[in-house]
C-alpha cells in the first residue's frame, strides 16, 4: 500500500519486478526507497474513481527530475461517460505490444482551467460527426492531489494540438472476457439466389 495526504492506494507490481520487490523487502525492511509509479484509474459506473499505481522502479536515492507527486500525461483531453469530471485519456503508442492484445487506455480524472481555445471533447449522438467540436491534445505536468482523488494541472509541456499522434485502439472484449482474435472477420452471409421455373417438357398420352 502507498500513503498519500492521509489516504492509502494499492501497489501493483507486474511480472518479474515482484519477486525483485520481495528479496528488497526482506533484505530492508526498515529502509525508505524512492518510487517511479504509473497511475491507473477503475472507473466503474455511478461510483468513484478507485486509482492505484503501478510500481515501474524504486531507488535508494531519488535519480529522476519530476517532483515528487507530480505526473507528466500526453493524451486526449475528454469526457467519458462513467465520471463527471474531465479525463486525460492516455493510449497505448501505435508500436505497442500487449500480451493480452486489449490495449486498454488509461483515463485519469484531471482538473484544468485553461485561457486558450482548448476545452475538454465531449462527444453527444445528437451531433454529426462532423459538426463535433474538436479533441485536443494534452502535454503537461498534472499534481496528484489525494482530497480530489484526481489531478491538477501544473504547466504544459508542450501547447496543446489539434493533431493527434496514431494509437492503438482498445479492444473490448467478448462475453468470456477474452480478446477477439486479431484478423476475425465475420464471414459473409450467403443468400440463395432464386431458382427459375422449370417446366416439365415430357410428353404425355392422352
Amino acid at each position: 500500500m502507498l500513503r498519500l495526504g492521509g489516504k492509502r492506494y494499492k501497489l501493483f507490481i507486474a511480472g518479474y519486478r515482484y519477486q525483485a520487490w520481495l528479496k528488497q523487502m526482506a533484505a530492508n525492511p526498515d529502509k525508505t526507497l524512492f518510487l517511479r509509479v504509473y497511475p491507473k484509474c477503475l472507473m466503474i459506473p455511478r461510483k468513484d474513481p478507485q486509482i492505484y499505481f503501478q510500481v515501474a522502479a524504486w531507488e535508494d536515492e531519488n535519480p529522476w527530475e519530476e517532483q515528487p507527486g507530480i505526473f507528466k500525461f500526453r493524451g486526449v483531453w475528454q469526457f467519458v461517460p462513467q465520471v463527471r469530471t474531465p479525463v486525460i485519456s492516455v493510449y497505448r503508442n501505435q508500436n505497442a505490444n500487449d500480451p493480452k492484445g486489449k490495449f486498454k487506455a488509461s483515463h485519469l480524472p484531471v482538473l484544468m482551467r485553461r485561457e486558450d481555445e482548448a476545452k475538454p471533447f465531449r462527444f453527444n449522438p445528437k451531433i454529426a460527426k462532423e459538426d463535433l467540436p474538436p479533441r485536443w491534445f494534452v502535454q503537461g505536468n498534472f499534481k496528484f492531489i489525494p482530497s480530489r482523488n484526481c489531478w491538477g494541472w501544473d504547466k504544459d509541456l508542450e501547447p496543446p494540438t489539434k493533431k493527434i499522434p496514431r494509437y492503438k485502439k482498445p479492444i473490448k472484449a467478448t462475453a468470456d472476457g477474452q480478446a477477439p482474435p486479431r484478423g476475425n472477420k465475420k464471414p459473409p452471409r450467403k443468400t440463395d439466389k432464386p431458382k427459375k421455373p422449370t417446366t416439365d417438357n415430357k410428353e404425355t398420352d392422352e
